[in-house]
């Protein structure tokens, strides 16, 4: 589908204006604001709708009232028009059908690069935001199977994460440098001081109730002794005083007897005596004194075991956000594998669009040239037509590539070029066809 004839009135700057194209190339030419450019926007204004229209805010030529353009490609006529509070749009078959939704059915066969390849080619200035906008404009071209935008901020997200866990490892290992070292005997928990102090109390109880029947012992030992001395003096006595022996043998008997008791109790007691164990006083008092130092190692080995399971976790989720984004790496480079461009050895990375695996930019200009006319003839399969907007840079050689490729391929190319001879395709002059050079000569413009 190609464009039979071109109709349009009071567009900008144009007033009336009837094209009948015929061959693969037809050139719009004039000297500058005489409204070549209109022509080709008019193109564009009546096929892209919103898109293409954006930005403008006076369609209407000064001093008229209203404006149209009418495309008739053969199948379809399709007809823009604007008031001044307006805009209208109808496309109808060759029959005289209307369709209910026009936009939508021209959105279906206008290609997504205005169909203006050198505008594709030009992107790329050498700046990062030349070759990022030439980027997106062959992003919105391919399908790829994935939203690249929620694939890129996923990616980020998982990075920044990355980067905050690859932070809090360095922290903890710092943490852990720091610290001291501990021995392996530390115990887990640190040393009560009031139970020890309880538990040193206690041991002093029992060693001064221990002392007490030491000395009772001691006391009795010596109770004996003296009895002992006691029987040896009566016994001298008895023999020196006959007179009073029945009194000292008693004497003698009850002390014997009492000594006798006093021996068992002794004995009894010197058995007990004998099992008694004091407590450890000195291992306790040392322990007192180094339980602060003790607690003080509890306290760090906690604080290292707890570092070293942040150190632990931190380390897993950092070696998981690193799996997720070779995962989202991967889940990338698997699309563009797959994903269909419009031409062989097209495609991108995260800089720009690629070439040959090489940028865009560094591509020879006949095959920038050549790229983009194949990306806009892919994309135009149906409607058959494409625009240059700069077509005086064009030089003879890139004018034949071009020439060549819409004749091979059966497209026709609108280009627009400065030239105020008028001796060129089809000459605009203050807004009409001045000249069609194309009929003077009586030959197409193939």
């Amino acid at each position: 589908m190609k464009i039979i004839q071109f109709n349009a009135e009071n567009v900008k700057k144009l007033r009336a204006v009837e094209i009948k194209p015929d061959g693969n190339i037809i050139e719009i030419t004039g000297s500058n604001e005489q409204g070549k450019s209109t022509v080709l926007d008019s193109i564009w204004y009546a096929l892209g709708g919103k898109e293409a229209m954006k930005g403008m805010t006076k369609p209407i030529h000064t001093g008229e009232k209203k404006a149209s353009v009418k495309l008739d490609l053969g199948d379809l006529v399709v007809t823009r028009s604007w008031t001044a509070k307006d805009t209208y749009l109808h496309v109808t078959t060759k029959d005289g059908a209307t369709y209910p939704s026009p936009q939508a059915m021209l959105d279906t066969l206008v290609g997504r690069l205005s169909f203006d390849p050198l505008s594709f080619a030009n992107m790329d200035d050498g700046s990062a935001e030349g070759k990022r906008k030439q980027r997106e404009s062959l992003l919105k071209l391919v399908d790829l199977g994935i939203d690249l935008t929620a694939w890129a901020k996923d990616r980020q997200d998982t990075v920044d994460t990355r980067a905050l866990l690859g932070r809090n490892i360095k922290d903890a290992e710092s943490q852990l440098k720091m610290m001291a070292t501990v021995p392996d005997n530390i115990p887990e928990e640190e040393i009560s001081i009031s139970q020890l102090t309880e538990e040193f109390k206690t041991a002093q109880d029992i060693k001064t109730a221990n002392d007490a029947k030491r000395k009772l012992l001691s006391d009795k030992r010596g109770e004996a002794e003296q009895l002992q001395t006691e029987i040896l003096t009566r016994e001298k006595t008895i023999n020196s005083m006959k007179a009073n022996l029945k009194e000292l043998e008693d004497a003698q008997l009850n002390a014997k007897n009492t000594l006798s008791v006093r021996i068992e109790h002794g004995k009894t007691l010197k058995a007990e005596v004998d099992t008694l164990q004091d407590p450890d006083m000195d291992a306790i008092t040392s322990k007192m004194s180094g339980v602060e130092e003790n607690n003080r190692m509890v306290r760090i080995k906690a604080k290292r075991k707890e570092t070293e399971d942040v150190l632990a976790r931190e380390k897993k989720s950092y070696d998981e956000k690193t799996a997720e984004i070779d995962a989202l790496d991967k889940k990338k480079l698997n699309a563009l594998k797959s994903a269909k461009f419009p031409i062989p050895n097209l495609s991108f990375d995260e800089e720009g669009v690629l070439y040959k695996d090489l940028p865009f930019a560094q591509a020879s200009s006949t095959e920038r040239l050549t790229v983009s006319f194949a990306i806009a003839m892919a994309m135009n399969p149906k409607l058959r037509v494409i625009r240059i907007t700069e077509g005086s840079s064009i030089d003879s050689k890139h004018m034949k590539i071009i020439s060549d490729m819409a004749a091979d391929k059966d497209f026709q190319v609108w280009i627009e070029k400065t030239n105020e001879t008028g001796e060129l395709g089809i000459f605009i002059e203050d807004g009409m066809v001045k000249k069609n050079n194309y009929e003077k000569k009586g030959k197409t413009n193939e």
